[in-house]
């Protein structure tokens, strides 16, 4: 059986719990996760259609729609809004917005009013739509944490505590809230671009479809520049300054759109650079124009967007790239293909015809006027600098251009054939180069130091012969035969492995004489090649040569120049020392150090 005690503390214990539960209810703002971590919006973001911003004070509102997935300013014509801001706004109302909430019974314990958060005479409401569901949110005082703000919703009778930040975000005008971009699309969607700055410096340029490179179209046909890029980076990432004037509140009458812009310097007449824009998939282009600067020298201009139909500012050091002319556009580079790409070069002028190629193993090779041996450093250097040669612009297309001339078939791997012609006024000391090319429907003029150095010569193919004259081994020779003028000794060698006298009177000769020759003869190289072509003879001394040498080699043995013997020739010699030497069925002209030659005029084999 209970005692009678029991019963009593039960009675006390229900009384308190009454007393705590009551002062909890009324008295405590409420802070329990439950009740802090909460939206001001009973929806999420995302469904958000519409924002109204009213101030009560000027009776002024900003009004913001969504279309699309895309957010406008409604001021009776759409503009852009900026997504970032608005985003920023609606994320302020969601999530974990709520700090703290006071009910309307803690508000009547305490005998506070609306009027002491701010929010019975509010300035500021936030109206945000979800199709037929509102939602008004009041702005109110500072509330007592740092950086927090009283705000109530039309769904609730509570007061909420939320960040201040939600206040500051709020924008003031509807330009504050306007899409400060100034060309609100990807600039990877752009395939064709026109800018008009003057008579000398407009031009089109046209992205091909399938390799996705820029050609200029207008004024010439020829390929653009990495300046296309610059250009289009500017788009990209220029931003309006200040908006000026939008349709919307002024159009009183019916004047044109031409009629207000026309102040600002905007006419198409007026404008100072006009820039049209397609993108892929879309007819008509977007149109922007640039005006006038501000009269107060603050490095704006003025300028106008088809956009949105607006005229705004833009800062002139931003759009400096749309006042490139088309001379910058244009890709002065001559050779525009890469140099891995290069299958054979063929090099002609009045005298010469040269043809490089490369062979089965990757090596150039001279195939033209035979097949000799190159530099391999010399023609790789002559390729690469052909990249690095540039126009420095285009020449009237009634130029009388210069008889010389030289030409140059460049052919990739794809079996494509671009040919290049230079016609210069002097070989030794051009003045004026100008060149003409199957790639470009118009003459440019190049500079002569732009060139490759002697370029121009007549001789110029020559340089690509390697300087290396034999390639055999010394013991690879069987015989040879020293001949100058009537005298003539000759030299075999002997199954037993000596060398003997082909005259029965000299069976010994001097050893050390021969062997020395052979091996000079083996490794010799010329001090540089003269021509690489069938020469005069007589010009250069071989009707009479002053010495020639016949060698004879052995059977078991790659016979240099694809036969068993050779007959090397010494011609005149040179001002400087050296002497002129062919090999006599060959059409290469070598010079060669007068040492060597010296020798050989004085040696002697028994």
């Amino acid at each position: 059986m209970l005692s009678w005690r029991t019963p009593f503390w039960l009675f006390i214990f229900c009384i308190c719990a009454t007393v705590m539960t009551f002062f909890t209810l009324n008295y405590l703002p409420h802070g329990d996760v439950r009740s802090v971590r909460s939206s001001l919006l009973p929806y999420s973001r995302l469904d958000a259609n519409e924002i109204v911003i009213r101030f009560t004070d000027t009776k002024k509102e900003i009004k913001c729609i969504k279309k699309n997935g895309v957010w406008y300013v409604d001021d009776g014509y759409l503009v852009r809004a900026n997504a970032d801001r608005v985003s920023l706004l609606l994320n302020a109302l969601v999530g974990d917005a709520i700090r703290e909430r006071i009910t309307k019974r803690q508000r009547d314990r305490r005998e506070l009013t609306l009027k002491d958060f701010g929010l019975e005479n509010h300035n500021t409401e936030l109206i945000i739509k979800s199709g037929k569901e509102e939602v008004a949110i009041s702005i109110g005082n500072a509330a007592p944490y740092e950086n927090t703000v009283f705000v109530m919703s039309s769904n609730s009778s509570e007061v909420y505590i939320v960040e201040g930040v939600l206040r500051d975000i709020i924008p003031t005008n509807i330009d504050d809230i306007r899409d400060k971009t100034l060309f609100p699309h990807s600039i990877a969607l752009i395939n064709k671009l026109e800018i008009s700055s003057g008579k000398e410096n407009s031009f089109v340029v046209e992205k091909d479809s399938s390799s996705g490179i820029w050609q200029m179209t207008s004024p010439v046909q020829a390929p653009a520049s990495t300046a296309v890029e610059e250009v289009l980076q500017s788009l990209g990432f220029a931003s309006i300054s200040s908006f000026v004037w939008h349709p919307v509140g002024n159009i009183v009458s019916k004047k044109t759109i031409s009629d207000y812009i026309s102040p600002y310097g905007l006419d198409t007449t007026e404008a100072q650079s006009l820039i049209r824009v397609w993108l892929a998939g879309i007819a008509d282009p977007i149109e922007i124009r640039i005006g006038r600067p501000l009269p107060n020298d603050s490095g704006l201009v003025y300028a106008f967007s088809t956009v949105d139909n607006s005229v705004f500012t833009l800062d002139q050091a931003t759009i400096a790239p749309f006042f490139m002319g088309f001379e910058t556009m244009r890709n002065h580079s001559v050779f525009t293909m890469s140099s891995h790409n290069i299958s054979s070069i063929s090099y002609k002028n009045q005298s010469e015809f040269c043809l490089l190629s490369l062979n089965e193993v990757g090596d150039w090779e001279i195939s033209i006027p035979s097949k000799q041996k190159v530099d391999m450093g010399t023609v790789e250097d002559f390729v690469s600098k052909l990249s690095l040669i540039s126009d420095s612009g285009i020449v009237d297309d009634k130029l009388e251009l210069p008889q010389s001339f030289v030409q140059l078939d460049v052919v990739d791997k794809n079996e494509k054939n671009n040919q290049f012609i230079f016609y210069y006024d002097n070989a030794q000391y051009p003045t004026n180069v100008y060149l003409n090319t199957t790639m470009s429907s118009f003459n440019t003029r190049i500079s002569p130091e732009a060139l490759p150095e002697g370029f121009l010569d007549k001789n110029f193919a020559a340089k690509f012969r390697s300087k290396e004259i034999f390639n055999f081994e010394p013991t690879g020779v069987q015989e040879f035969t020293i001949r100058r003028g009537t005298f003539a000794q000759s030299a075999y060698y002997t199954a037993a492995g000596e060398w003997r006298s082909r005259d029965n009177s000299h069976g010994e000769i001097f050893v050390e004489t021969a062997i020395s020759l052979i091996k000079e003869l083996s490794a010799l190289k010329a001090e540089w090649v003269e021509k690489l072509f069938v020469i005069d003879v007589k010009t250069y001394g071989f009707a009479n040569p002053q010495a020639e040498l016949l060698v004879v080699f052995s059977n078991n043995i790659d016979h240099p120049y694809g036969m068993p013997t050779a007959i090397i020739q010494v011609g005149n010699q040179l001002p400087t020392g050296e002497y002129y030497l062919r090999i006599k069925g060959e059409e290469e002209l070598f010079v060669v150090s007068g040492e060597f030659v010296k020798k050989l005029l004085e040696a002697k084999l028994y």
